[in-house]
């Protein structure tokens, strides 16, 4: 797996260096302080005032930084006859993301020219698709791929009391108005050797995996895609799943794969796995927030699949 710092927004690389330049300001500036003041009392002073600047710092970066980050992550499988690249883009969540951010993510997605686009779910923040984020989801419009692009849906995208329907169908209606396809518990054909199996929401009840995977004629390869992983833990065999909902964790100790999040959402919190009946499991980080409005750790994410006969 080869990460790649491509889709970093000069903008906010350079408030970035800014707040860099701050903190080591205000850390200079305390430590030479401490250095004035006698004893253990200024010495505990300086080990307070650089925990305070520390959490400051990390928070604004986290807060203000750190989401805008968006970073493309390139995986290979032998898994098709001819070169294939697909995109997956998860957990937007219009209105956490504005509607410019989400167009960017557009915008650098195009860039690499995808054969297919693959969008694993969570298009909305909170749980009504009010006139805002109607608005912001707007900003996802655009995406092309000759191969098409796919979604299904996620948690946010249905109604956790009562009778989601509405919500789902006014959802998806919104997609298929931008040109996509959005799947239930089906599949297709992506190309002769390879079909795409979109399973729906697990948490609505909704999933069903072993239906979407049986329609995948005998012989081929079967790439599916979920919201959240949890949806493909049945008895099926896939070659390839795609997924999101974790956020990656959303706040990760950096350098380590130390991150919080539900115990629920363990072992498959980031990147790619052994999946445990076979096959590879890939867990996208996903672009927007929910619940807690930072990322520390945890940047964005655009994954590239690169597909064919061999793995490099």
């Amino acid at each position: 797996m080869t990460a790649l710092v491509e889709s970093v927004d000069l903008d906010s690389l350079a408030l970035a260096g800014d707040w860099l330049a701050a903190l080591f300001t205000l850390g200079s500036m305390g430590l030479w302080f401490a250095r004035r003041r006698a004893g253990a009392r200024g010495r505990r002073w300086a080990a307070s005032a650089a925990l305070g600047v520390a959490g400051g710092g990390a928070l604004t970066w986290g807060k203000r930084v750190e989401p805008d980050l968006t970073e493309v992550t390139r995986e290979h499988l032998a898994l098709t006859a001819a070169p294939l690249r697909i995109a997956l883009l998860a957990d937007l969540h219009a209105g956490r993301s504005d509607r410019e951010k989400v167009a960017r993510v557009v915008e650098r997605t195009n860039s690499e020219a995808p054969d297919v686009v693959l969008l694993a779910g969570d298009f909305i923040s909170g749980y009504e698709l009010t006139d805002e984020r109607r608005a912001k989801l707007e900003g996802l419009r655009g995406l092309r791929a000759p191969g098409g692009v796919f979604a299904v849906l996620g948690n946010h995208d249905s109604e956790p009391y009562g009778d989601d329907t509405p919500r789902r169908d006014a959802i998806a209606a919104v997609l298929t108005g931008f040109g996509y396809r959005v799947l239930h518990n089906e599949a297709v054909e992506l190309r002769g050797d390879l079909w795409l199996a979109g399973v729906d929401e697990v948490q609505a009840g909704r999933a069903d995996a072993k239906r979407a995977l049986a329609a995948v004629p005998a012989g081929k390869k079967r790439l599916a895609v979920a919201h959240d992983w949890h949806a493909l833990d049945e008895d099926v065999r896939f070659d390839l799943g795609l997924v999101g909902h974790t956020h990656g964790g959303q706040l990760c100790l950096p350098f380590t794969s130390v991150c919080a999040g539900p115990a629920r959402d363990r072992p498959y919190v980031r990147g790619r796995h052994a999946w445990r009946r076979g096959g590879v499991l890939y867990v996208n980080r996903g672009i927007g927030l929910s619940k807690l409005p930072v990322r520390i750790g945890c940047r964005p994410e655009l994954t590239l699949f690169e597909l064919g006969p061999d793995a490099r």
